[in-house]
């Protein structure tokens, strides 16, 4: 029997407690309040693993094109051709590691692994079996493209040309869905030509002979 309670004037009586249905609806709110936090909690740690898996492409993608702008340099350095092995042959598209000193592999499409030191590399395709060579695979493949400069535009390049535009993309999959990041950089042959014969370069107006040179 539920318990009454008499009000301060004596007059009237009601009962005090909860209905089935008053019971089921605190239970409701409790679930949707529960779930609601579940949802918030998932979703905070999926922007947290998609920010930190954005971070390492960006890296990537940066070592990418500090990676070839360095064989340009050494390619300086030993007074070779400036644009010497700047691209694979005849495609613009390729792949490159942090150990490469040459920029003219072929793309094989294949995850980049990380090796013994911790660094992640491009590991090759093996040509009999078509599998990927690598080890200890990621989730993130790198494609280096390199091509001459004109107008703006992303076209095969031709030996004669001043300029290399360099292009990192890296891609990689989370939750079903590709996500790509890319970076651009444009390499000039500012370097000047004279100084492989040992020649030091000319003052700006002394004469007509002008260097070569570029600001990059």
């Amino acid at each position: 029997m539920k318990p009454k309670i008499k009000n301060k004037q004596g007059e009237k009586f009601f009962e005090r407690g909860f209905s089935l249905l008053e019971a089921l609806f605190a239970l409701l709110i409790i679930v949707v309040g529960v779930s609601g936090s579940f949802a918030l909690i998932n979703q905070t740690l999926s922007f947290s693993s998609f920010s930190s898996n954005k971070l390492i492409a960006v890296y990537l993608a940066q070592e990418g094109l500090e990676v070839v702008r360095n064989i340009r340099d050494n390619n300086w350095i030993q007074k070779e051709e400036w644009s010497d092995s700047l691209s694979p042959a005849g495609d613009p598209k390729g792949q490159i590691s942090y150990t490469s000193t040459r920029a003219n592999e072929n793309y094989d499409d294949c995850y980049l692994s990380i090796d013994g030191d911790g660094f992640y590399y491009q590991p090759n395709k093996n040509k009999q079996t078509g599998l990927c060579e690598g080890s200890n695979p990621t989730k993130f493949k790198r494609l280096i493209e390199i091509s001459k400069a004109q107008g703006g535009d992303f076209e095969p390049m031709t030996d004669n040309s001043e300029t290399r535009v360099v292009k990192a993309t890296v891609e990689w999959q989370e939750k079903g869905r590709t996500h790509n990041l890319t970076v651009e950089e444009t390499l000039w042959n500012w370097y000047w030509d004279g100084i492989k014969e040992g020649i030091e370069p000319p003052v700006a107006g002394a004469g007509e002979d002008k260097g070569k040179g570029k600001t990059k």
